[in-house]
Order: structure tokens, then C-alpha cells, then sequence
């Protein structure tokens, strides 16, 4: 008896030991790994701040140069006025982004009163937007194609891109009218119905913006009208991407997005459609890549296979916005070889030739904002290091030129914006300072961040949501352009446990939304861990 005593103690004693070992390494791994975590958060908070800081004062300058009496933007190429398909659709969507995200007061104030100038003191044709002169507070005389024109330029790249961050209301609101306005004074008569006008970009424009709306809001008209354009263009039409570049790719993305929405709903013509997507991105692969798996701005139509090139200004500074149509088909029609294409792209940016370089002759304001916007996009669901380390290096260029308060100025204000956001994985502080970083990383299912600031602060730290299905109504997120793309993003029922320094708490993904109190001591950083309960 006594021996087999002994013997059990024995074991017990051994097998305490082997946990308590156990536990210590374990222990001592997750210290080292969140060690590990927090650097790399620290790092990424470096990287954004500067971004940030320059894209405030890009945000004074412009609200500086605001036409006093109309509230409107009036910095060039348009000058004193207020066009459309310049100042409505390039500049002011990212004005919004960046007063939204660091200027609330901004927001609220020189935002709105813009938007409703525009929505009632502009319009001449049922709620079409015109162009407005701010010296002479007139509208400036145009016809109905360029008014066309610029209204589906407003609905795509100003307000989508609006409606993407800040969620539904009046800017939601205003792409409805504009976008059922351009289907009743449509100009242009198909086999199929008439279309807003015969133009592959703008109809791309409708197709990228309608996808949206009917998400959004259900309503079949806005599908119906999206139908019409895919099937003409490749029913009828037999469209093939020849123009890999803006002011006529938009067809691609907007067409892949039709095919994702019509997946969606379990739509008869999702089939038919995943075909032509099919034929589109082999098009493309066939007659539009470069060895290193970029594209030209045209198609290389004869010949077949990858083409080099002499200088980076023959390729598209648009790739990107091309690229997330081969991410939608490799996923939703389950042909992983398509988003190697997409990786092979990524990898390929690692070749000097790619630093630094001018785009399809767009220079850095144009073609590396628009390359990066497009990089952006493509790594929010891509893990590929080089198009990571390429993406760094490209943002330190771009930070040390001057960003002009012109559409190309916008350009890379919505970029700087766009990284700022992958570095912080979708968190934010609030009020946001000057003197501020902020920056996580993500890690075996937890979210690491780290906040510093020169100065004592009080405020919230705010977590993304799944802005794509509770505003757009999309099942996932899709990949596709003018949007924020959703990283770690807090379900509203969820529950989380969150460690602030030493404190922990359990809270609802409704909380982190809304924003936790966080208070920052001078020049002290404070860790975050969030980590999903359920």
C-alpha cells in the first residue's frame, strides 16, 4: 500500500511539474509573440501618422479656399467652379473621407452645406447635378452629354466612395436620384432599351454604382438597369478589354461586381455572366500582362502572352481597379488560379523598375496614388510580403512630394487615407490629433494596438464594423474600388474581451463600435488586445 502511495504521489508530483513547465513556456510564448505583435503595431502607427498629418493640412487648405457664399470647393484644374466630373467626383469624396476621419467638425458643417448646395441649387434637369460658377454664382452652360457625363462620374467615384465609409443618409440619398435621373433623360437608345449614354465608361460608371444600390436598398429597378448595360455590352456588343486604363476599364469591376451581387441572390444569370467574366479575364491575361504579371494601358491585341515593356508610363496606372475582378471570379466561381494571376502582380512589384516610377505618364500625384490604391485592394484578402514591403516603400515617396489641392491632390489624400486605415486594421481614435499614432496587427485571431500621443488625450478608440453587409448589403466584402476595405471589423452581437494596459473588460461588439474611453498620457503608448469571445 504504502509502495503504491508513493508511486501515485510520485506521478502527480511529475505531472504537476510537466504542467507547470507547460504553462510557463506557454506563457512565456504568448509574452514573446505579443511582444512581437506590438512592435509590429508600434511600426505600422509610424508609418500612417505622417500620411495623416499631411492629409489634415491638405483638408485646411482646401476648406480655406471654399467659395464663401455657395460653401462649394473651387481649387483647380476647374478653378472657380464647381464641376462635376472634377471637383463633385474626385475632390470631394476624399475631402469627406478626410474630414470624417480627422476633422468631425468639418464634416458635419463645410461636408453638408457642400451636398445640399449642390442637391438644390444646381440641378436643371430633374435632379441632375450642372456645373457652377463661383464668381459669378451662375450655372455654367453645358450640353446633355457633358452633363451626363459628369453626373455618373459624381454617383461612381463622389458619392459611392462617400456612402462606403459614412454609411447611409443623405448621400446615399442623393446617388438614388442622381442614378434613377440618368435613366429618365437617357440619351442614347439600344436593341435592349436606352442607356445613359454610349460610353463603355460611363456605363461601366452605372454598372459599379447600381451593383451598390440594389444591395442597399432592394429595389429591382436599379438590377434591371445594371442587366441592361452587361447585356448589351456582352450579349450584343461582344466586349473584349482592350483599354486596360481609366475612362474605359470601369466596365471591368463594374461587370464583376453584377456577377457577385447575381451570385448573391441566386440569380439564374449568374451562370451566363460567370462565363463572360471567364472570356474578360482571359482576355486580359492573354493580350494585357507584362513577364512580371502587371498590365500594359492597352492590350497588346497581337500577340499573345506576356509583353514587355521599355518604360513603366506604357502600363496602366489602373491595375488594381482590374485586378479585384480576378479576386471576385477566383472566390465566388472557386478558380483559385485567377488570384494567382493577382499574386503574380504583387510579386512582380519588387523589380526596381517599380519603385518610385511613373505610371501610364500619370506621374506620382496620378499614377503611384492610383497604383497604391489599387495595391491597397488587392492585399486587404492577398498575403503576398513583396506587394506589402513595395506598398511602405511607395508611401514614404508619396509623403515627401507636394500634394496640390486639385483632383490629383484628392488622389493621393484618399490613398494616404486608404493606408492609414490597413496600418490601424480598421481602428481609430477619436478625436483624432496631430500628434497622435495609431497603429495594430492582427495575430492568431486578436487584435494588437498600439496608441501614443505627444500630449495627454482623452477620447475613444472606435472599431470597424461590417460596414459591406449592415450598409451595402453585400454577403462579403467584395473586393472592388472606392472603398475602405474591411479588416477587423466587430460584430455588433458578438462578444469580446478587451485588455487596455492592465485593465480587462467584456464587452459587446455594439461598444467597440461605438467607441471605448481611452485616456493617453504624455509620450506614454498604450496596448490594446481584442480578442473574440464566441
Amino acid at each position: 500500500m504504502k509502495t503504491t502511495s508513493l508511486h501515485l504521489v510520485a506521478r502527480y508530483i511529475f505531472v504537476g511539474a510537466a504542467f507547470a513547465l507547460w504553462l510557463t513556456r506557454s506563457l512565456t510564448a504568448l509574452a514573446v509573440d505579443q511582444t512581437a505583435s506590438f512592435d509590429e503595431a508600434r511600426a505600422n502607427a509610424r508609418k500612417a501618422q505622417p500620411l495623416l498629418v499631411h492629409a489634415r493640412h491638405w483638408l485646411a487648405d482646401e476648406v480655406r479656399h471654399l467659395d464663401p457664399q455657395s460653401g462649394l470647393l473651387t481649387t483647380p484644374p476647374a478653378g472657380k467652379v464647381w464641376n462635376t466630373r472634377d471637383t463633385a467626383a474626385d475632390v470631394y469624396p476624399f475631402f469627406t473621407w478626410a474630414a470624417y476621419l480627422l476633422a468631425p467638425e468639418v464634416f458635419e458643417k463645410e461636408c453638408r452645406r457642400i451636398l445640399e448646395f449642390e442637391r438644390t441649387k444646381t440641378c436643371t434637369r430633374g435632379r441632375l447635378p450642372w456645373d457652377f460658377d463661383t464668381a459669378s454664382q451662375t450655372l455654367v452652360p453645358q450640353n446633355d452629354v457633358q452633363q451626363m457625363f459628369g453626373a455618373s462620374e459624381y454617383v461612381k467615384d463622389g458619392l459611392v466612395a462617400i456612402v462606403e465609409l459614412v454609411g447611409r443618409g443623405p448621400w446615399a440619398d442623393r446617388m438614388r436620384e442622381i442614378e434613377e435621373d440618368c435613366f429618365q433623360f437617357a440619351l442614347w437608345d439600344t436593341p435592349l432599351g436606352r442607356l445613359p449614354m454610349n460610353s463603355v465608361e460611363v456605363n461601366g460608371d452605372h454598372l459599379q454604382s447600381l451593383a451598390r444600390l440594389f444591395t442597399m436598398t432592394g429595389d429591382r429597378r436599379y438590377l434591371e438597369w445594371a442587366e441592361r448595360i452587361a447585356e448589351y455590352y456582352f450579349e450584343t456588343a461582344n466586349y473584349r478589354p482592350v483599354q486596360l486604363r481609366d475612362h474605359a476599364c470601369e466596365m471591368i469591376g463594374g461587370f464583376a461586381l453584377l456577377y457577385a451581387v447575381e451570385k448573391q441572390i441566386g440569380s439564374p444569370k449568374a451562370a451566363r455572366y460567370e462565363s463572360r467574366v471567364r472570356r474578360m479575364l482571359d482576355d486580359i491575361v492573354d493580350y494585357g500582362l507584362t513577364p512580371e504579371g502587371l498590365m500594359h494601358a492597352v492590350a497588346h491585341t497581337n500577340h499573345i502572352g506576356p509583353l514587355s515593356i521599355t518604360n513603366t508610363a506604357d502600363l496602366t496606372h489602373n491595375w488594381g481597379y482590374n485586378f479585384v475582378a480576378f479576386l471576385l471570379y477566383a472566390d465566388l466561381a472557386r478558380a483559385p488560379q485567377y488570384a494567382e494571376v493577382v499574386d503574380r502582380a504583387l510579386r512582380g512589384l519588387a523589380h526596381p523598375m517599380f519603385h518610385n516610377a511613373p505610371w501610364a505618364h500619370g506621374g506620382f500625384d496620378r499614377g503611384l496614388a492610383d497604383s497604391m490604391e489599387g495595391a491597397i485592394y488587392l492585399l486587404a484578402s492577398r498575403d503576398v510580403p513583396e506587394g506589402r514591403r513595395w506598398l511602405d516603400a511607395e508611401a514614404e515617396v508619396l509623403n515627401k512630394k507636394t500634394w496640390p489641392l486639385d483632383k490629383f491632390g484628392a488622389n493621393i489624400v484618399r490613398t494616404a487615407l486608404q493606408y492609414a486605415w490597413i496600418r490601424s486594421r480598421g481602428t481609430w481614435v477619436r478625436p483624432w490629433r496631430e500628434d497622435m499614432a495609431c497603429g495594430a496587427v492582427e495575430r492568431d485571431g486578436a487584435l494588437c494596438v498600439s496608441v501614443r500621443a505627444d500630449k495627454a488625450w482623452s477620447g475613444r478608440i472606435v472599431f470597424d464594423l461590417p460596414r459591406y453587409r449592415t450598409l451595402l448589403g453585400f454577403k462579403k466584402d467584395y473586393p472592388r474600388i472606392n472603398y475602405l476595405p474591411a479588416l477587423f471589423v466587430a460584430e455588433p452581437g458578438a462578444r469580446y474581451q478587451v485588455q487596455i494596459g492592465k485593465r480587462k473588460l467584456k464587452v459587446k461588439g455594439q461598444q467597440l463600435i461605438e467607441g471605448l474611453p481611452l485616456e493617453l498620457k504624455v509620450g506614454t503608448e498604450t496596448q490594446v488586445v481584442l480578442t473574440p469571445l464566441e
